[in-house]
């Protein structure tokens, strides 16, 4: 009976630490995923318009690079591109809409002259967020403007 019991003992006890090893490496898991993710990589923004509507040849791109530190809130920036050379003009910014429905407006960045802008990270207020970013190339040469947008969301 002793023996039995013992064994009893033993198997669960092996039981509790064979879940718990479980879990550790499930938590291992997750660990890698919520590293810093860069949209760019995942789905590149729209191509840049000078309607808003219609895709046409662009002279950049717009992306936002986010993250979410693991037991954190998410943050991101909006990151404007030229292809090649320099726009009279590069915009960025970044808003957030958090899970309570609550709009931030947030900072934005202009170059003049440049190949390239970010904005500053911008935090969300909950761990359930949208993020917008705005992107503008103003061309030297005739003075158009492109304009996109690119999305990013985390559940």
């Amino acid at each position: 009976m002793k023996a039995k019991r013992m064994l009893s003992l033993l198997m669960t006890g092996f039981l509790f630490l064979n879940i718990a090893g479980e879990v550790h490496a499930k938590e291992n898991v997750e660990n890698k995923e919520t590293e810093t993710v860069v949209w760019e990589e995942t789905a590149p923004a729209p191509t840049m318009s000078t309607d808003g509507i219609s895709p046409r040849a662009s002279w950049g791109y717009g992306n936002i690079t986010s993250s979410r530190p693991l037991g954190g809130y998410p943050k991101a920036k909006a990151n404007t591109y030229t292809y090649s050379g320099t726009a009279y003009r590069l915009w960025a910014r970044i808003d957030v809409i958090n899970n309570d429905s609550v709009s931030t407006i947030g900072p934005e960045k202009t170059g003049y002259n440049a190949s390239s802008v970010s904005t500053n990270y911008l935090v969300s207020d909950t761990k359930k967020c949208f993020f917008i970013g705005h992107h503008e190339i103003q061309d030297t040469k005739s003075s158009s403007t492109q304009t996109a947008t690119s999305e990013k969301s985390y559940d």
